[in-house]
């Protein structure tokens, strides 16, 4: 509420708000069970119309004090890439380890003056370097008193990241969200269903979590596609009814389903086309046009 005075709504409107987050209460529901109820402290409204206003309210001084520490940070034809953020997920960039402990501080003392907490133990730290650079660097980074553990992987807003740019987990990863997708379908007894309507569904259920994010695929390889190919000719042939050795392609234009490599060609299409009608003010346009003309 101190924020929101600061940025100058204040009178009736920041009394208002100010009773909606008084004498609340909350509870929890795991298996159709409801816990007690508890006392609500601190925080936004959880599914509140203005939680997340109010939320980027809280949490914009702590991205302008990381943009502040500029230095080790990559510069790209003068657009600072610091600490991209979406709602409470904060990727922090540096170039090298003392820079990022230096973020890391500064989130920690913002974090004791505010009175929040950042889970250290579901924070990573994924080390790039390029070719014929050696071996990345480990040194220790702490988050207060907590270390904050190195990995090869890591589950960036859905989007598996590997620290050597590799697509093989992030395509196995896929592949499995794409069975338990059908599976949960099939429950349903696809056998009684028209194909035609279990095609709609694949394509609207169980595609996006296979694709999910595809647009940024790089550096594919053949076993990566046979993966993504293998899992949509056996969904499609279990749709149709169809045994193993049917010829997949047949299959596919039955259902009217693109082949996997086209689906994704397609979605990077759409995905550059919104990023050349983007205004040219906006952080992933400049992204865009700076990678553009780097090569």
């Amino acid at each position: 509420m101190v924020k929101l005075h600061n940025l100058g709504i204040k009178g009736q409107i920041w009394k208002v708000i100010d009773d909606c987050h008084c004498n609340t209460k909350s509870a929890v529901i795991v298996n159709q069970t409801k816990s007690r109820w508890f006392p609500v402290q601190q925080g936004v409204r959880q599914g509140g119309v203005l939680s997340t206003f109010l939320y980027l309210v809280f949490i914009n001084n702590l991205l302008e004090e990381l943009q502040l520490l500029h230095s080790n940070c990559p510069v790209v034809f003068d657009n600072n890439y610091h600490s991209p953020t979406l709602a409470d997920d904060i990727a922090c960039i540096a170039l090298s380890p003392s820079a990022l402990q230096a973020k890391m501080t500064t989130a920690y003392k913002y974090a004791c003056k505010w009175r929040i907490e950042f889970n250290a133990s579901k924070s990573n730290i994924l080390s790039f370097r390029a070719k014929g650079q050696g071996k990345p660097s480990n040194a220790d980074i702490f988050l207060g008193n907590c270390k904050i553990q190195y990995c090869q992987n890591y589950d960036h807003l859905g989007i598996l990241i590997n620290c050597n740019t590799k697509s093989s987990s992030r395509i196995s990863n896929a592949c499995s969200k794409g069975w338990k997708s059908f599976y949960a379908l099939n429950d349903m007894d696809i056998s009684r269903v028209n194909p035609a309507s279990m095609a709609h569904l694949y394509k609207t259920i169980v595609l996006p979590s296979i694709l999910y994010g595809c647009e940024l695929l790089n550096h594919t390889n053949n076993e990566d596609l046979r993966l993504l190919n293998t899992l949509q000719h056996g969904i499609i042939k279990q749709i149709l009814g169809r045994p193993k050795l049917t010829r997949s392609d047949i299959c596919e234009q039955l259902l009217d389903i693109l082949p996997i490599s086209a689906e994704i060609d397609y979605r990077k299409l759409l995905f550059l086309g919104r990023l050349c009608r983007m205004n040219t003010d906006y952080l992933p346009k400049k992204i865009f046009t700076s990678r553009l003309f780097s090569f």
